[in-house]
């Protein structure tokens, strides 16, 4: 009789700790659930992922500089091989910035996105979008996704960083 009860009761006692551990389980289910924060997690995500995508897309373009046939990222390196390189009658900075300008203003802006770009070459000077009305470079006023993307030359690495506002 006694061998009965001594298993009875450790039957029971495994219940118990199977139940206390499902409690566990359900409790930090639960915890974890309400505490994340999903939406931000994936707007962080989804900036990102445009930021790296735009610039990508962007260099992949075609320039549209004469019959040249040149890609974006031939006229950014083009910058920095040829002081005195020219594009449809414009300087190659002028030719850039109106460039980018009307990409990102056909795309990220109509979208309702803020956004700033620069390029830091090793040889020259910088390019930074946009602007204000002093001719000064805007960054984004609260927080920000970058993405750097690096880009290889001759005369050392040329690097695109863009910051999509958040």
């Amino acid at each position: 009789m006694k061998m009965k009860r001594t298993k009875a009761q450790m039957e029971m006692m495994g219940l118990a700790i199977v139940v206390i551990l499902l409690a566990l389980g359900m409790f930090f289910l639960v915890r974890f659930m309400v505490v994340e924060n999903p939406p931000e997690i994936k707007k962080t995500f989804t900036s990102k992922e445009l930021a790296s995508n735009m610039i990508g897309a962007f260099l992949k373009t075609d320039s549209g500089c004469g019959d040249r046939n040149l890609r974006m990222d031939d006229l950014i390196i083009a910058y920095v091989e040829f002081e005195d390189f020219t594009c449809e009658e414009k300087n190659i900075t002028t030719y850039l910035e109106d460039s980018i300008n009307y990409i990102f203003n056909k795309t990220l802006t109509k979208w309702g996105k803020s956004y700033a770009i620069k390029i830091d070459f090793p040889n020259q000077d910088d390019i930074c979008l946009p602007k204000n009305s002093a001719g000064q470079c805007v960054t984004c006023p609260a927080g920000k996704e970058s993405k750097l993307w690096p880009m290889p030359s001759d005369y050392g690495n040329i690097l695109i960083t863009m910051d999509i506002c958040t």
